[in-house]
């Protein structure tokens, strides 16, 4: 950890480095590696005006005007549809229906690809019901299987967390 890490305050760094004078604390590289231990979490405020950072300050705001960018809101995607060659599974289009009563039904075609992106729930939740994911839970739910993965939808996990509060003055 620097002072660019914590930004003008160095305390967490101070706080960091102090966890070492106890026995058996790991520092992994990453905090998603799965190992416990100390690890930096940076804050997902922007450093110069101290606003949180989520989608539309850190995606929408900068893309909103290019012309090659929709966004649709109040659906949600039911599924993404395949074609299947001999080599390889390519995603063609993805079905898009209103999240209030399925009522629209959108097909939009992918001229390149199709990026994912709906979160660690909906994301294999997608996946599954367009006929990726373990053959099993695939049969069992009626689902035509694209491409066996068992992995998808397995292994969800909480992250262990422990937080430590403290009270000081910035050393600055």
């Amino acid at each position: 950890m620097n002072h660019a890490q914590s930004r003008t305050d160095p305390s967490p760094e101070v706080m960091y480095e102090a966890w070492k004078a106890f026995p058996g604390i790991t520092y992994p590289r990453d905090g998603s590696e799965g190992q416990a231990g100390v690890v930096w979490i940076p804050s997902s405020k922007d450093p110069v005006t101290e606003t949180r950072s989520y989608a539309r300050t850190a995606h929408y705001d900068p893309v909103q005007s290019r012309t090659n960018y929709d966004i649709l809101t109040g659906h949600k995607v039911a599924k993404i549809n395949f074609r299947q060659t001999s080599m390889e599974t390519i995603a063609t289009n993805v079905r898009i229906v209103a999240r209030a009563d399925n009522s629209s039904i959108i097909v939009v075609k992918a001229k390149k690809e199709i990026i994912l992106a709906a979160g660690a729930i909906h994301t294999p939740q997608i996946l599954q019901l367009s006929g990726i994911g373990p053959r099993q839970v695939l049969k069992a739910a009626n689902v035509s299987l694209v491409l066996d993965l068992p992995g998808v939808g397995s292994n969800f996990q909480d992250h262990s967390w422990f937080a430590v509060g403290y009270n000081c003055k910035p050393i600055i």
